[in-house]
């Protein structure tokens, strides 16, 4: 967002002194709730960088556009897999309330995109419920509703009506908030209405498609299970025991180390890296036109 969009602007008069010129703007709303946000970030977390090789879904969603000419959202497909791996291992979206650990049935995946507002592109948040349970089309349908939505249902983070609970939120004394974040993030139940059980943020193409190039954002955050998604590099790699080029999707993944172990956390991932390869439900979900559920 640039600086002349910044709300509520503070004085903005050049000031000169020994250290230079410089302008003040007063913290926007939706960045004073990320940092309240972050303060429930998972204590104990997994960090991975990784890679995962996506040459046969890209190639399938292209065929299907060539075919149709319709686009699929390629974020659809990813939180099928995802929402796929978790389901045969759901301890990686538990939640810590104390002693216990909660584990839900349900995979709800909460993205984030960008919105338009007065004050420029700003982040907001959609969730989609039972994703486990859901085709890729039918994710693919739910993100394009969401954008297209003017009043975000399940906003997570954003400015203006869509965001008048969090500023209201926002407007309470800092020991009053920090209180009520400690009760809420104890609060497994009330976590998984409000924000899913796992999380998804995008930073696009950091470093292009260039061959070999490769960048990926370090996430962290409130959920139990967090992916930092990135760009796709082309560079060689191995099929069927032939040296080809490739298309690898750069990704970063947070776990919660109080739900898992690292050995629990390494087949979960090989797990997603097994859905990512094979192109996971694209054959007969978009392809054929079926339906899961």
């Amino acid at each position: 967002m640039q600086l002349e969009n910044y709300p509520e602007k503070s004085e903005q008069a050049q000031t000169k002194d020994s250290i230079g010129e410089y302008k003040t703007f007063r913290l926007p709303k939706h960045r004073e709730l990320l940092g309240d946000l972050e303060r429930m970030a998972t204590k104990h977390p997994i960090l991975v960088l990784s890679e995962f090789d996506v040459t046969e879904a890209r190639d399938l969603l292209q065929k299907h556009k060539v075919t149709t000419g319709e686009t699929i959202s390629f974020t659809a497909w990813i939180i099928r897999c995802i929402s796929e791996a978790v389901s045969e291992d759901k301890m990686v979206q538990a939640y810590r309330k104390g002693k216990q650990l909660v584990v839900f049935e349900d995979v709800d995946v909460a993205f984030m995109m960008d919105k338009a507002s007065q004050f420029g592109e700003l982040v907001a948040g959609s969730i989609v419920r039972k994703a486990n349970e859901k085709s890729v089309r039918q994710i693919h349908e739910e993100i394009r509703a969401a954008q297209a939505e003017k009043t975000i249902q399940g906003t997570l983070v954003g400015e203006g009506e869509d965001a008048r609970l969090a500023g209201l939120f926002q407007s309470l004394p800092s020991a009053i908030r920090r209180l009520f974040g400690r009760w809420y993030s104890g609060n497994p139940k009330l976590r998984k209405k409000t924000q899913g059980t796992v999380g998804i943020t995008s930073v696009g193409n950091i470093l292009g498609t260039q061959t070999g190039a490769w960048g990926c954002p370090i996430v962290t955050g409130m959920y139990p299970l967090m992916f930092g998604i990135s760009g796709i590099s082309r560079k060689p790699g191995i099929s069927e025991e032939k040296i080809e080029p490739r298309e690898f999707l750069s990704m970063s993944v947070m776990l919660d180390h109080d739900a898992v172990d690292g050995a629990e956390a390494a087949r979960f991932l090989r797990r997603l890296g097994e859905l990512f390869t094979q192109a996971y439900g694209l054959e007969g979900d978009i392809l054929l036109g079926s339906r899961l559920g």
